[in-house]
Order: structure tokens, then sequence, then C-alpha cells
């Protein structure tokens, strides 16, 4: 059934499943899909994990953000709020698609907040084998931060808006 948690600046419909004795593990579903993305694969790790299936703003049981200026950067606000919401310090991010470019920024923005980083079919830039290594790199603890600093934020925008529509923001 999930709940509707209001945070900032959107409401997240949550769900929370096991209470295993690992890391929380976040699952972020991809472009025009929701939470139900992970329902093969959550009963596989609830009893090992405490997992955090949302969807997205806009997405499943989530309403659209309140505030009409949505960018990577208020999604990523949006999960560090959730975080702290849940009382989570730095859980394993996993995100399929548009969940994985996410995933990827979050970790590249907010170092410290994410323990690890799975990401899978990552859409934003694409997955070219350059563009994996790019993601992986994204995620390390060092050189993450660095590349996010020197990585040209209006490049990244521009390759989000065009892999998830004409006019998408997020």
């Amino acid at each position: 059934a999930g709940r509707t948690i209001e945070l900032c600046n959107a409401d997240l419909h949550i769900y929370e499943l096991g209470a295993g004795s690992g890391p929380p593990v976040v699952l972020l579903h991809g472009f025009l899909t929701s939470a139900m993305t992970w329902r093969l694969i959550a009963p596989a790790l609830r009893d090992q994990y405490r997992l955090i299936i949302l969807d997205l703003p806009g997405c499943g049981g989530s309403p659209l953000p309140r505030t009409r200026h949505w960018n990577i950067d208020r999604a990523t606000d949006l999960l560090i709020d959730l975080f702290d919401t849940l009382g989570m310090d730095s859980p394993v991010v996993v995100g399929s698609q548009m969940g994985g470019s996410l995933a990827a920024w979050l970790a590249a923005k907010h170092p410290t907040r994410v323990s690890r980083l799975v990401v899978m079919a990552a859409g934003a830039l694409g997955e070219s084998e350059g563009n994996m290594a790019l993601y992986r790199a994204l995620g390390t603890p060092v050189l993450g931060p660095m590349l996010a600093r020197l990585f040209p934020y209006r490049l990244f925008v521009a390759k989000w808006a065009a892999a998830h529509g004409p006019g998408h923001n997020l």
C-alpha cells in the first residue's frame, strides 16, 4: 500500500519493506515507470535490507512537484530531504534508467550521503562504454565530487531533457 511523505518541494509515495540488518537500500525507477519496476526484485532483498522504493514526482502514486521549476538539483535535494526524514545517513542507492542518472548525480553532488551506488541503464547521457565509466567515476567518494564540479552542467541538463522527452526538466 505504501504511504505518502510530504517533503519540502514535493510529496513522495514510498513503500518500505524489510527490516534486515544490512544497510538501507533506496530504489529509483526510470522515466514513465513507477515503483512497480521493482516488484519482482523487492521480495529477494527485503529479508536482508531495509528497502525504500519510491515513486518519483509525477509518477505512480506521487503527485507532480509543488514548484513549476523542477530540475536535477531539486530532485537530488528532494532525495536528501527524504533520507533525513527517514533517518538514513547514507543508504545504498540503486537507479534504473532515469533513476540511474539521478542516482549518479546524487552521488556526485552529495558523496557522503550515498554509501554505495548501483546504476543500471542510465538514460540521460546514454549507455556507451565511456558514459558508463563516467557513471562509475561519479559514484566514487573522491573522484565523483571533482567530476561533478568539472562536468558541464548545461550539457547534462540538455542530454537529460533530450533523453526524457521534449520540455522534460527532471
